[in-house]
């Protein structure tokens, strides 16, 4: 029978598959092997390998010079490498004693028990809440956190206004947030809503003043709800105003047909009084006696619905 080759990468040879007498070359690796029963196949050496496995053999021969000299060699790497072994213990203990050292004082600082992967802490909950410090243990630090824990509220996980104590009771119509006379009480939506709807009717101006030979400037507001009417605001003069001046013009009309004044809480130079205003028959603001100053003014009389 004909001896037989086979070829191919040396990722794919398998020795089971190869007969006696078969070669088997790697085209990758350049391995050879010959097969003597299935399954047992033997590398080949080459020529070229041989040259250079002599080739490095000569050059461990040349530099040990002689057999002896490459004794010599090994037993003093033998030796030194005993050393490093030596060494190398010694260091071992030494680690072995600052981590027994570091053990010790983190047990210490554990208040007892040591801190690791699967260890326990057997702590009591603290009294009190009170914050942890830099130099409490960790039985302490967790005791002092499980006190948080027990004081928290449901509300705290749940997030939810149902869980609340102490919820202020909701007034829900008009007329209960208008009888309300105590504390703790809110009003609700429709109170709230019923309550803007009974003030369609009211009505909010708001003017600016322009000044003039009487007046540097001014503001003001004008309410009417209701057949009533409040006005205020500021005024500054340029100077004394000894007589009436007319600031403004369009107020509604006083319902009782004579002016309606107040005096205002602020004094003159020249005269001991303090500012007058008032609202004519008309529906104009007047002012006198007033200073150079700026004056605040406020007030409310019945109207006449026009």
């Amino acid at each position: 029978m004909a001896i037989q080759n086979r070829r191919g990468y040396e990722a794919d040879f398998d020795p089971a598959k190869m007969l006696p007498g078969e070669w088997a070359v790697s085209l990758d690796t350049k391995y050879v092997r010959m097969c003597f029963a299935p399954g047992e196949c033997l590398r080949m050496a080459t020529y070229e390998a041989f040259e250079q496995d002599m080739e490095q053999i000569q050059n461990i021969l040349s530099e040990a010079k002689n057999i002896e000299e490459a004794i010599d060699r090994i037993n003093t790497e033998v030796s030194e490498n005993a050393n490093l072994v030596v060494e190398y213990t010694e260091q071992a203990k030494q680690y072995r004693d600052e981590a027994k050292q570091y053990r010790d004082e983190a047990q210490m600082i554990a208040g007892g028990d040591f801190i690791g992967p699967e260890s326990t802490v057997n702590f009591i909950q603290a009294d009190i809440r009170e914050n942890i410090s830099a130099l409490d243990s960790v039985k302490i630090i967790f005791g002092k956190i499980a006190k948080w824990f027990e004081d928290l509220k449901m509300v705290a996980f749940s997030g939810s206004y149902d869980d609340l104590s102490n919820k202020p009771t909701i007034l829900d119509t008009y007329e209960e947030i208008m009888a309300n006379t105590t504390t703790n009480k809110v009003a609700g939506s429709v109170g709230v809503k019923e309550g803007f709807e009974k003030l369609e009717d009211y009505e909010y101006n708001s003017y600016t003043l322009e000044s003039n030979d009487n007046i540097d400037s001014g503001t003001i507001h004008v309410e009417k709800k209701n057949g009533w009417c409040h006005v205020f605001g500021n005024v500054k003069p340029k100077a004394l105003l000894e007589n009436s001046v007319m600031i403004f013009s369009d107020l509604p009309k006083p319902r009782w047909g004579f002016n309606f004044g107040v005096p205002v809480s602020a004094t003159t130079t020249t005269y001991n009084r303090p500012l007058y205003v008032s609202v004519s028959t008309d529906g104009g603001l007047y002012i006198r006696f007033g200073s150079a100053n700026s004056h605040y003014f406020d007030l409310s009389y019945c109207y006449i619905e026009e």
